[in-house]
């Protein structure tokens, strides 16, 4: 014998069918969630490691520019103080030059004078000869 169905059969069958597809569907959707879940968790530590690393660079960036500023402002003052020392050097090889010019000048100068002198010694010494020549003479 054939089996009948009735309507409340085959809608009770149906329910149970569909009732079984969403719970399938539902366990499914239970799994991705969960997988879902467990990569915003392990974004959000990411993220949280990240951040963390980021304040970290932050940090070495300011005492980095710190450091940077303290060697700009010395390499400043070095500058400064080597254009300074150029400075004094230029003008004391400008001195230099003046005392060398002055030097050759009184050694000139000198050297005349050693000649003038030796000039007038020998010509006093011939006064002399000359005058102690007339001493003897009667």
């Amino acid at each position: 014998m054939p089996q009948i169905h009735t309507l409340t059969d085959i809608d009770h069958e149906i329910a149970i069918e569909c009732g079984n597809q969403l719970a399938h569907k539902c366990s499914i959707l239970d799994k991705v969630n969960k997988s879902i879940q467990y990569d915003l968790n392990r974004t959000n530590k990411d993220k949280e490691k990240v951040t963390k690393h980021t304040y970290q660079l932050i940090d070495e960036v300011k005492q980095l520019r710190s450091e940077l500023d303290a060697l700009t402002s010395q390499i400043t003052c070095k500058d400064i103080s080597l254009n300074e020392s150029k400075i004094k050097i230029h003008t004391k090889l400008k001195e230099m030059k003046a005392f060398q010019s002055k030097i050759k000048v009184s050694e000139t100068r000198l050297s005349s004078a050693q000649k003038d002198s030796s000039m007038k010694e020998s010509e006093i010494d011939y006064l002399r000869l000359i005058i102690l020549g007339s001493n003897y003479l009667p």
